[in-house]
């Protein structure tokens, strides 16, 4: 059968959805990325295949003239309610932009089966005007499940323009990598796959030290752009790395090169990585401390490590929220976050055996999930499932 694959076009947001694709493709079914202009490099170093679909985004205006970092005096829960209304308004314009162009490309190549990230609402187009099933991949905690009742307007909007009639935003399926002890509670309302996270967060040289087990427990930190963006300058991530450095560890501090000269100097128990992928180094790590990305989360459970989530806003605050629940990491808000702080609660994942234990159980439940391999067939069900004369055939 022929699948597509509906990706924002981020690496970010496309990490999740390689495990699935190697798995259908090695399975023998024809695999198709599809997305706008910008994840291309990301698509072609996975091993996969990619068609382009629309013009190149321009997310940025739905943030213009908007603070991300809530002010002094300003109620949160009203900046969060607007973050999330023009985070919704960003997608929705993706959508309308890409929504001919996915549905020509579909129209064109007839796949049985349409993948499709929670925000690539013209991949449930596509998916609707062919006829064949789409089939929702999450990246972590469902976040876009709990956003459902305040979007509901939002949605009925986008959906009026799609003309999407009443297919449902979750899709005919959602296919789950995300541990039950770490996924929201959505009382048996939808239809999820499970399936085991196999981290992929990009390709790179497996450099020799990673090997060899350090003398000192080993730290990992990487805050990513947005915790620099949030509160105005790489000054805080320096300060943290420098305080971490402190303790009697080895500190490995993730960062992408375009912000390695701004970081400045650190002290020598820290070992500055450029652009490694995170599952190569997480082996080898007793704490990891990072801003609540679904795909940090989701890699960094997969391998038993106890976390700080530093979280910010939208989805992020729910993975703080899921990890702390789980008894396998701590959260702090980023804009209360201090060195001082993250010093301490770090000593506190490493002094205390439970969140050790905890994270070790959280490894365990993902391991014992079925691979991506074994769900392949109950994909290749569901897509038979659909009308005679939907898709390929």
């Amino acid at each position: 059968m022929r699948v597509l694959l509906a990706t924002w076009p981020t690496p970010s947001h496309y990490f999740s959805m390689v495990s699935p694709g190697w798995a259908l493709r090695s399975a023998g079914h024809d695999v198709r990325i599809v997305s706008p202009p910008g994840a291309e490099g990301a698509v072609l170093r996975s091993g996969l295949t990619i068609s382009i679909t629309g013009p190149r985004l321009n997310p940025a205006a739905a943030w213009k003239g908007f603070e991300m970092r809530p002010g002094a005096g300003v109620d949160e829960a009203e900046h969060e309610r607007e973050r999330s209304a023009r985070a919704f308004s960003m997608f929705a314009a993706g959508a309308r932009e890409m929504a001919d162009e996915l549905v020509a490309l579909a129209r064109s190549w007839r796949p049985d089966l349409v993948l499709y990230e929670p925000r690539m609402y013209a991949a449930l187009k596509a998916a609707r005007d062919l006829g064949v099933p789409a089939v929702r991949v999450l990246p972590g905690p469902d976040y876009t499940y709990t956003r459902l009742a305040d979007e509901r307007e939002q949605l009925d909007e986008l959906w009026k323009e799609l003309e999407l009639g009443d297919a449902d935003p979750l899709g005919d399926l959602t296919l789950d990598p995300c541990p039950p002890s770490l996924q929201v509670d959505d009382g048996g309302t939808v239809s999820r796959l499970g399936v085991r996270n196999v981290p992929y967060n990009g390709s790179a040289v497996v450099p020799p030290w990673l090997s060899e087990r350090p003398a000192r427990p080993r730290v990992f930190i990487s805050l990513g752009t947005m915790v620099a963006t949030l509160l105005g300058s790489m000054n805080f991530v320096h300060d943290t790395i420098c305080a971490l450095a402190g303790l009697d560890v080895e500190v490995l501090a993730g960062v992408f090169s375009d912000q390695r000269e701004l970081l400045g100097a650190v002290p020598g128990n820290v070992r500055l990585v450029e652009d490694m992928p995170l599952h190569l180094m997480l082996p080898t790590v007793d704490v990891a401390v990072h801003h609540g990305g679904s795909g940090t989360l989701l890699t960094t459970a997969a391998h038993g490590v106890p976390q700080l989530v530093l979280s910010s806003f939208g989805d992020t605050v729910l993975a703080a929220r899921q990890i702390a629940g789980t008894g396998a990491g701590k959260a702090l808000r980023a804009w209360d976050a201090t060195p001082d702080r993250v010093c301490a609660l770090v000593a506190e994942l490493l002094e205390t055996p439970s969140f050790g234990e905890a994270a070790t159980r959280l490894a365990e439940e993902n391991a014992r999930r079925p691979a991506p391999a074994a769900i392949v067939g109950a994909l290749e069900e569901l897509a038979a499932r659909a009308p005679v004369g939907a898709g390929a055939g």
